[in-house]
């Protein structure tokens, strides 16, 4: 079987890095061959043969030898994708892939990725890739398929009010109920919406229902916890043996890492609210947050303060990398190049900088630390899932259920858990990734559950504002006061 691709210009589409000047040196069509391991990657792909894709290398770092013949299924360089082992030295691609025929009887499928690879009916598709076209083979439909990246959240709300043609889309299962909920099925009114539940970790369920006003308006998959990942050898070298519970114990391990060489902390500017929000939340509890935030108490609470103290206090000591906040995904690169050791994010984060730096880091795992006179602590994390949501408009809703509730389940769930490193959501899968192992002992064990960025990130108006103004804490730029007065004055 053969496969024919196009080779667009280089400075077209998205880029992870800076792109190379110049046109990619396979400028033309060139056959190639490709193989398909999975059998549902296999079986969901089994009628592209014979159409046309369009679409760039990857550079996939200083490789010298390129084969038109290479194994295109990935797995042998740590890259992982399914056209992702053909490379061109020091080339970037344009990373865009268009499936050139379209049939009758299509659902419209709009994706959110991480970086990465993500399964599901057609395949694992690199970020910034666009697919159309790609057929279940058991049911005959075809779906068309936008990938839209972390735009999504900004993006997905003004479409849907716009009435664009979408059945289905995807971003984190919270933002798809709070924030677009008006325009979405009940569930319920779908059959088969039962049986799903029972598939449903019921912290995910409960939370999914609390936002829906006891109705399930999403389908949640691709299932994470969150809290401080770590490179397991960086602790050795630093003499650290045991992972900190506390706030004076994490300043501790943050001074030996420094002492051996590296950044004790890294983070992307898009999740800095993790940080404040955690530390926050170890202070007073997420309702607490949540009072400050929805009513403006930031400078009628001691404890928001003393946060900004806190966080204050690793950036007058040189515990973050002097890039932090860095621009996404550079920051959490950092750990990948062997720089900086520790990151406060979600379970995706081992696969991102897999796919990004190609770099298999052994990674550990602890919750964020609990502070002196705080009431939360290691049973306390940000829990949370990808959620699918299905347009009430259209007119394919049961395909649209079907066709979601299969990747969330079964087979397909635990292949995508597999493939990217990620908690199976369906709770008869419960065998998780070694990568995120570290997790689990503190998942299950965990007994109350935050919102994401514990709930600091539910207003889409005020938001940026608190993101802008912790990104100028941990440069340095402003001092806690001026953080408490910046958020006291605009909300």
């Amino acid at each position: 079987r053969q496969l024919r691709i196009r080779i667009p210009e280089i400075g077209q589409g998205e880029f992870h890095g800076p792109p190379r000047p110049g046109r990619c040196p396979f400028e033309g069509e060139v056959p190639v061959q490709y193989s398909l391991g999975c059998g549902p990657c296999r079986k969901a792909f089994q009628q592209l043969q014979g159409k046309t894709l369009h679409a760039g290398f990857q550079r996939l770092g200083s490789r010298t030898e390129v084969s038109v013949n290479d194994d295109l299924s990935g797995g042998n360089d740590g890259q992982g994708k399914l056209f992702g082992r053909y490379a061109v030295p020091e080339v970037y691609s344009c990373r865009m892939l268009q499936i050139d025929t379209c049939t009758a009887g299509t659902i419209f499928f709009v994706q959110k990725m991480q970086s990465g690879k993500v399964k599901n009916a057609v395949g694992e598709i690199e970020s910034g890739f666009q697919v159309q076209c790609g057929p279940a083979a058991e049911t005959g439909i075809h779906i068309n398929i936008e990938w839209k990246g972390r735009d999504m959240k900004t993006l997905i709300g003004t479409a849907l009010e716009a009435g664009e043609d979408i059945d289905l889309f995807d971003d984190d299962y919270m933002r798809v109920v709070m924030n677009t909920k008006d325009y979405l099925v009940d569930l319920s009114t779908l059959e088969g919406e039962e049986e799903f539940e029972s598939h449903v970790m019921p912290v995910i369920l409960d939370k999914a229902k609390s936002w829906g006003d006891g109705k399930l308006y999403t389908v949640p998959y691709q299932v994470y916890t969150t809290g401080v990942w770590y490179d397991k050898a960086m602790f050795e070298e630093a003499g650290v043996t045991d992972v900190p519970t506390t706030w004076d114990e994490f300043l501790d391990v943050c001074q030996k890492v420094k002492d051996a060489g590296y950044n004790p902390i890294t983070c992307n500017s898009d999740s800095v609210n993790l940080i404040y929000g955690f530390q926050l939340a170890r202070y007073i509890g997420q309702d607490a947050v949540l009072d400050c935030f929805n009513n403006s108490n930031w400078a009628n609470v001691p404890e928001a303060k003393k946060a900004a103290e806190d966080i204050a206090t690793l950036v007058d000591n040189g515990y973050f990398s002097p890039n932090a906040p860095a621009q996404y995904p550079d920051g959490q690169n950092e750990i990948g190049f062997g720089e900086s050791c520790m990151v406060l994010n979600a379970s995706w984060i081992p696969n991102e900088i897999l796919q990004n730096t190609g770099e298999e880091v052994d990674f550990g795992f602890f919750p964020w630390p609990s502070v002196e006179g705080g009431v939360d602590g290691a049973e306390a994390s940000m829990v949370g899932a990808q959620g699918f949501g299905i347009n009430k408009e259209s007119d394919m809703q049961q395909e649209a259920f079907d066709f979601a509730t299969m990747i969330a389940t079964g087979d397909y769930d635990l292949e995508m858990a597999s493939s990217v490193n990620s908690i199976p959501a369906d709770t008869d899968n419960t065998e998780w990734p070694d990568a995120i192992a570290a997790a689990e002992p503190y998942f299950k064990e965990m007994t109350k559950a935050y919102d994401w960025a514990v709930g600091l990130e539910t207003n889409p108006d005020f938001t940026p504002i608190i993101n802008e103004n912790v990104v100028k804490l941990i440069q340095g730029d402003i001092t806690p006061d001026d953080f408490i007065a910046a958020l006291a004055a605009a909300q």
